[in-house]
């Protein structure tokens, strides 16, 4: 059998904003969309890119650039704002500049969240991008993950936008680290809410190991079912099984 017709694994990887590599992703490919025979489509681990994130941070923060007066990002209760770079980028290095905290999303071009049937959280490491999809796209899909993932998500979410740095935007310093601004501020968002947390985990379905979950409640053959992986707690290696092929 042609196990090809039955399955489509798309790989989503990080945007890489610099031509120097000690600002590129290691793992470029930690987010895949599959996409079924059976018109099921799955998104499986939805994590943000913090190396590049924090690499980048660190490099911006210099005590030589003007804070804005009109900081766009003052309050950040409304919600992620996506921040269009071509806007800044030409302003003379004595310009007010603005704030801008790095958040680096994958390459989701290709991905309908309004067609997107599922997501499977693999580890609480990945699913960081959630709250991006459950309160800002029109995913109206079922986010499964195990429970301890709920409980660690949860924190280290929380002490991701606590800590986060804010930095001016530079234009000369992001030429100096060779970021490509121009094709990638698509991929860059202002950090998500504490409210936007606790919406984003209480759509999750919480599973158990080894718990058969249905893709339909007509065709008891098709099902996901996570396995731990002993990663760390509750980590999993999810199972998709269909009635012509098995996915892991």
């Amino acid at each position: 059998m042609d196990f090809s017709s039955q399955f489509t694994v798309i790989p989503l990887p990080f945007p890489n904003l610099s031509n120097n590599s000690d600002y590129q992703n290691e793992s470029p490919a930690s987010c895949y969309l599959v996409k079924l025979s059976n018109s099921i489509n799955i998104l499986c681990d939805c994590p943000l890119d913090l190396k590049q994130a924090y690499s980048i941070n660190i490099e911006m923060d210099s005590s030589a650039l003007v804070p804005s007066q009109h900081n766009m990002i003052t309050d950040w209760s409304y919600g992620p704002q996506t921040i269009d770079l071509n806007a800044y980028v030409t302003k003379p290095r004595d310009s007010t500049y603005s704030l801008f905290p790095w958040i680096i999303l994958p390459k989701w071009d290709l991905v309908d969240f309004g067609t997107l049937d599922y997501i499977l959280v693999s580890n609480h490491h990945l699913i960081t991008a959630l709250p991006y999809i459950t309160e800002y796209t029109n995913f109206k899909g079922q986010v499964l993950a195990t429970s301890p993932i709920k409980h660690f998500a949860r924190w280290l979410l929380f002490d991701l936008i606590a800590n986060i740095p804010k930095h001016p935007i530079d234009a000369e310093k992001l030429d100096e680290l060779g970021i490509d601004y121009i094709n990638n501020f698509n991929h860059i968002h202002t950090p998500f809410t504490t409210n936007d947390i606790e919406e984003c985990l209480s759509k999750v379905t919480w599973v158990a190991f080894n718990q058969r979950i249905p893709m339909s409640s007509h065709d008891l053959e098709d099902y996901f079912e996570a396995f731990s992986s002993g990663f760390q707690i509750g980590a999993s290696n999810w199972l998709i099984n269909t009635t012509n092929a098995k996915v892991i």
